[in-house]
């Protein structure tokens, strides 16, 4: 499996603004799954190995108005 990921979280504004932000990406090399080849079948699973992967990213804001309230 390799496995990359990227999450720089940043500070402005006297510390009144929060950025963060992610970015990923996974890679799995032999994963085993299996699925239904026939549902009529007594016998009807298949096992299968298959490379998978997910990329993906996220970003967050968080803005404090005032030092008792935040907006997200």
């Amino acid at each position: 499996m390799d496995s990359i990921e990227a999450a720089p979280k940043n500070r402005f504004f006297e510390d009144s603004l929060q950025i963060n932000a992610d970015v990923y990406y996974y890679n799995y090399r032999g994963f085993q799954t299996s699925y239904v080849s026939n549902p009529f079948a007594i016998n009807n699973s298949v096992n299968v190995t298959v490379p998978a992967y997910y990329i993906g990213g996220e970003l967050e804001a968080l803005y404090r108005l005032t030092a008792h309230d935040r907006s997200d």
